[in-house]
């Protein structure tokens, strides 16, 4: 507790003296779009826009998904430990991303492409969250949500990405939650945005990211997205991952997938230890075996 309120005190300090500038549209920035892409509204946004009509598929037999909170970058030798996590990872889910000029090469040296929701901007440096990977996804969409007492925003980014073997697109969603309110509103507010936006996908799914879910009734809101849209949580049988108060904050959510050899990574390059997960399309015959069997 009383690190949580330095830490507001800090950012609220920081706010005010200006360090902090926020766009006055939420906007996506990427490797293959305009400088920025505005949105009319901050909480919604009218499904995907498409920008690439033809992409490399991600392989549906088995693709690595990497998730990791990167602290701005302000960990020492987060370059090292994002080369060797990155290498092998099909697709990179980054919260707070910061376009400095180091993390910008780290991804043309690698050649990926990139989208990226744009947050605010820390010292003229826009953070946010960040999906990359060697392919385009076929279009991206997002929205933020506003932090009740700080007054800075979260964001959360769409993506779908066509899978081999597949008719119907995988649907990615990066998160990064709302964490300083005194209430369950704007918490429920964006978890609820979510839902809205990604609840009439019919093709496999993944909610991941850092959801800041760490009080026992956060906890409620998220259990309740994954009833209602069916999703699957994946375990770490060696579980590496930060909590607060005795609740994990970073997870990773599925649909319509199956999940192996799942890691959770210590590391010192940042407060959040990452995580990797392979993914491959559910058998289409077994799993209408088993929904014969229910019946």
């Amino acid at each position: 507790m009383l690190y949580d309120k330095i830490t507001l005190t800090v950012v609220l300090f920081l706010t005010v003296s200006g360090c902090f500038q926020i766009p006055l549209q939420h906007h996506i920035v990427g490797s293959a779009l305009p400088p920025q892409r505005a949105f009319d509204s901050e909480k919604v946004c009218a499904g995907p826009m498409p920008f690439r009509d033809s992409v490399s598929p991600l392989n549906g037999d088995g693709f690595r998904i990497l998730v990791w909170n990167l602290y701005k970058g302000f960990g020492g030798g987060w370059q090292a430990d994002l080369q060797a996590l990155s290498a092998g990872s099909d697709l990179i889910l980054l919260q707070e991303a910061y376009l400095q000029k180091d993390f910008l090469g780290f991804l043309d040296n690698n050649n990926l492409q990139w989208q990226f929701a744009a947050a605010y901007s820390y010292q003229k440096v826009q953070t946010g969250v960040m999906t990359a990977s060697e392919s385009l996804p076929r279009s991206s969409c997002s929205f933020r949500s506003w932090e009740p007492l700080i007054r800075l925003p979260k964001t959360v980014l769409i993506t779908y990405h066509p899978l081999s073997e597949n008719d119907q697109d995988l649907l990615v969603a990066n998160i990064h939650g709302i964490n300083y309110s005194l209430g369950l509103q704007a918490f429920r507010e964006q978890i609820n945005t979510l839902i809205s936006m990604v609840g009439n996908h019919q093709g496999p799914l993944i909610i991941a990211g850092d959801f800041n879910a760490w009080s026992g009734k956060r906890r409620l809101v998220i259990d309740a997205m994954v009833g209602s849209l069916g999703l699957a949580t994946v375990r770490f049988q060696e579980d590496h991952r930060v909590t607060v108060f005795g609740h994990t904050l970073d997870e990773v959510y599925y649909k319509g997938l199956e999940a192996q050899g799942p890691l959770s990574i210590q590391v010192t390059s940042s407060d959040h230890n990452p995580l990797l997960v392979t993914f491959k399309l559910v058998n289409r015959e077994a799993k209408e075996k088993m929904t014969e069997l229910r019946f």
